[in-house]
């Protein structure tokens, strides 16, 4: 302790004092995304904002993984062009899936030849996805899945509110569920990535047929864009039902055989009122029995 001079207090405050202002200066930098993992160089910031015009959302993973590593996706400010690395997994009868990794897609070339391009380009490629791609036709199923909670792509959803009755357990909460969207392979990528959000690179699922798609048990398939007609309202069918129930009271049979049992058929429906008294017979009647008589 003896040793400790003055010199060297004064050194350690100086050391000191430099690591808290460091301190500081790093916080800064991590607050405006420009720490470790944060950071994103500035091709991959130009094809995000690229694909945001139109209107495809992307998100980059951390450097060293793997989907960072294989993505060759790039924006070419020079010829106006989005280049995307777009994964293609294969599900084929009888077989488990097959994946492919494609680089280079047009984002404005359509779907269906653009694969069949680059597969016919790779020597890796199996026969059987080959003659899928080249001879499948429109039984194939493309399509591009995401995680959703139940009832999340419907227009609104009422809010509901958690009741407790006499438990103090937290609520389950919902299972997510794949959704496959069917995609239009005549259409261009762009069109078929608009409106959705992709990790890195998209991954799009081709299915053999619907049936292949069932059977592999992977999720549930997504509503077309057709829109659905709802059927007629429920209180018009009550209305027909009403209707058809009153005229239901006897039958044509019925009253043909009542009006051929001694009635004149031309009366119709007067005979049905016979048994009623008419006003003039109920006075005669009065008169009868008062012993009123005409003179």
């Amino acid at each position: 302790m003896n040793e400790y001079s003055w010199g060297a207090l004064a050194d350690d405050y100086s050391y000191l004092e430099g690591l808290g202002r460091n301190v500081a200066t790093w916080g800064r930098d991590l607050s405006k995304g420009k720490g470790k993992g944060k950071w994103r160089s500035p091709k991959l910031e130009a094809l995000r904002v690229q694909l945001a015009t139109k209107d495809v959302k992307i998100q980059f993973v951390a450097e060293g993984m793997e989907k960072r590593r294989l993505n060759q996706s790039s924006w070419d400010s020079r010829t106006k062009t989005i280049n995307l690395t777009v994964e293609y997994i294969f599900h084929l009868q009888d077989s488990k899936p097959i994946r492919i990794l494609t680089h280079r897609n047009n984002l404005s070339l359509p779907l269906g030849p653009s694969l069949i391009s680059h597969l016919e380009h790779k020597s890796d490629v199996p026969a059987n996805v080959l003659s899928l791609a080249t001879t499948g036709g429109s039984q194939m199923l493309y399509t591009i899945s995401r995680n959703q909670l139940p009832g999340q792509e419907t227009k609104y959803q009422a809010p509901t509110l958690a009741i407790r009755l006499g438990s103090t357990s937290a609520p389950a909460r919902p299972k997510l569920r794949k959704v496959f969207y069917p995609l239009d392979p005549s259409r261009s990528l762009h069109e078929c990535l608009k409106g959705k959000e992709v990790i890195e690179y998209p991954t799009i699922d081709v299915f053999a047929s619907k049936s292949v798609f069932l059977a592999s048990r992977l999720g549930e398939l997504g509503e077309s864009e057709v829109e659905i007609r709802e059927e007629p309202p429920l209180k018009k069918r009550k209305t027909e039902t009403g209707i058809v129930g009153l005229v239901g009271y006897g039958d044509d049979s019925q009253s043909d055989s009542e009006a051929g049992e001694g009635e004149d058929p031309g009366e119709g429906g007067i005979g049905i009122l016979g048994g009623y008294e008419s006003a003039e017979d109920v006075d005669e009647g009065l008169g009868e029995s008062l012993g009123i008589y005409d003179t």
